[in-house]
């Protein structure tokens, strides 16, 4: 576990980053998932609001920002229903699954296993 300072750091990168990028889905996406790890579930549901706003104003929520932000907060099987939803549009982010360590969570899970396999993925050896 991060030490309270380590915590304090990283909450306060991700407010950074959002500082840098505040429409992109892929910044909103990853911070939301930090901020349910370390606790702040708050932050994150904020966030991921501000996700579902970005992606209204696109005309487009990106599935997979938003997987990986339920991911975070231990919401697997919202993820899997967005990452179904991945499979079936082209995304230039699908390339990401097998190799994005913030979705490790998911690995174990034979629906992965088979999400990797509609999207012409292997997962890693």
């Amino acid at each position: 576990d991060p030490t309270p300072e380590a915590r304090e750091e990283a909450l306060t990168a991700c407010d950074r980053a959002l500082d840098l990028m505040p429409d992109s889905s892929m910044a909103l996406g990853y911070v939301a998932h930090i901020q349910a790890r370390l606790g702040r579930e708050d932050r994150a549901a904020a966030t991921r609001a501000r996700l579902e706003a970005v992606g209204a104003a696109k005309g487009h929520l990106s599935p997979y920002y938003m997987a990986v932000a339920l991911c975070g907060a231990g919401r697997i099987d919202e993820a899997f229903a967005l990452l179904d939803a991945l499979t079936e549009e082209a995304s230039g982010t699908g390339w990401l699954l097998p190799v994005d360590p913030l979705l490790d969570p998911l690995r174990n899970d034979a629906r992965f296993a088979e999400i990797l396999a509609r999207v012409g993925l292997a997962a890693p050896t």
